[in-house]
């Protein structure tokens, strides 16, 4: 990666989370929000800036056009959240499930996923710069025509995962884990992978493999 992913920045102090500042349109700014239920009514747009999520469960899951800046989720529960056409940068995912998220359709820079349950997220159509995920599994996750400009995949689960036209120069595939991937073979160019991993891309190109005796 050509420059390291911005950390989030944060205030010495945040104030704890009252549910009674929820309104149709919400901006959080400077907040704590731990150990309980994120259950909001759906609404149009919401900002989170500067804000920890620690140890919460979604069981609102429609934030469509949700801001997000300087924010870390720590051991939360974001399954089935839609997130899609949303601005997220400067944020941190660590410890989180995000079993069948919706970030389509979304511009995510200088965000890290760390450890994370992906399975089934949707990621297409979504620009990501300076984006890491770090041991997650991302099986069966879709980033069918995404951008990952300076970002990187490093030991995660991806059998099945579709980066169907994805181009996918300057990615390492070498330190993930997958038996299958679904792929653009004219996009590979750049990629970086095992000999074992280009066995099978040139397998998927139809040609005999003739092993050496």
């Amino acid at each position: 990666m050509a420059k390291k992913i911005q950390q989030p920045k944060m205030p010495p102090q945040l104030a704890a989370f009252d549910p009674n500042w929820l309104s149709e349109e919400v901006y959080l700014r400077e907040v704590l929000i731990e150990n309980q239920d994120f259950n909001p009514d759906p609404m149009e747009r919401i900002v989170l800036d500067q804000v920890i999520m620690r140890n919460v469960h979604f069981v609102t899951k429609e934030f469509p056009n949700i801001e997000l800046t300087d924010v870390i989720f720590e051991k939360c529960d974001l399954s089935n959240v839609l997130f899609n056409t949303a601005v997220i940068h400067r944020c941190q995912f660590i410890d989180c499930k995000l079993t069948g998220a919706d970030l389509s359709d979304s511009i995510i820079h200088n965000t890290s996923f760390q450890n994370c349950l992906m399975t089934m997220s949707s990621l297409g159509f979504t620009k990501f710069k300076h984006v890491e995920w770090t041991n997650c599994s991302l099986l069966n996750a879709d980033f069918y025509e995404s951008e990952l400009k300076n970002s990187e995949i490093i030991g995660c689960e991806l059998n099945e995962a579709n980066f169907s036209n994805v181009a996918m120069e300057n990615i390492d595939l070498s330190a993930n884990h997958f038996d299958g991937i679904m792929v653009s073979l004219d996009k590979l160019r750049g990629c970086r992978v095992t000999s074992e991993q280009a066995l099978s891309f040139a397998r998927a190109l139809g040609l005999a493999i003739v092993e050496d005796e």
